[in-house]
This record gives structure tokens, C-alpha cells and sequence, in this order.
């Protein structure tokens, strides 16, 4: 039987979130070129692993799923989810019934209804 130390397995996280956070980096700078012109690599790998954690919150933890998460952050401001002039994110994504990729389509959704 194969079993991976605790050490072993904090290596293998942190990898896996550089992988993700270097492909985030890459996404965002060429799909939100406007929204990250003024912020550093730094600051936008800061702010995708902010956005993993904030999302893991609500159980959303697929790459896609997060990655939309970021993508509403953008949008929305970081803290979308606590800010009270935008409840009606948090209780979206506080909603039992629905699963990851219904709570990010609904918010996206909303977001494109209050659009101009």
C-alpha cells in the first residue's frame, strides 16, 4: 500500500496551487487585460489565492468553478460574498441546493441581467 506523509502531501499542494496560480496568471492577463493592467504578477497570484480560498468557503473547489469564483471577484470586488449591498451573491453561494457550477452561473447570470 502506497501512503503519502503529511509532508509529502503539504509538497504536492503547493504545487498543484503554483501550477494553478501560474495558469490564473496567464488567463487573466490575457482575458481581463483592462482589470489586472495595474497589478503585478504578484498581485494578481495574491489574488487568485485569495479567490481559492474564499471559494472553498462554499465548496467550490473545481479548477473551472474557482477559476469563475476569481472571475466574478473581478467583477463584483473581492469581497462580493460579505458585501451587503451585494447580499444576494452571498446567499447564492451560501445556497445548500445548489452545487458549484449552478451557484457561479447564477451569480453570473445576475450580474449580466444588471448590466447596462
Amino acid at each position: 500500500m502506497f501512503v503519502l506523509r503529511k509532508e509529502q502531501r503539504e509538497a504536492l499542494r503547493k504545487v498543484a496551487m503554483a501550477n494553478f496560480t501560474g495558469r490564473m496568471l496567464a488567463f487573466f492577463r490575457e482575458n481581463y487585460s483592462e482589470e489586472t493592467a495595474e497589478m503585478s504578477d504578484d498581485e494578481v497570484r495574491e489574488m487568485v489565492e485569495y479567490g481559492v480560498g474564499r471559494a472553498r468557503q462554499y465548496d467550490i473547489t473545481e479548477e473551472q468553478d474557482v477559476c469563475g469564483y476569481i472571475e466574478c471577484m473581478l467583477g463584483l470586488g473581492r469581497d462580493f460574498d460579505k458585501d451587503p449591498s451585494q447580499a444576494w451573491a452571498g446567499k447564492i453561494l451560501r445556497d445548500g441546493d445548489l452545487d458549484a457550477p449552478d451557484k457561479i452561473e447564477a451569480i453570473e447570470s445576475r450580474t449580466r441581467e444588471a448590466a447596462p
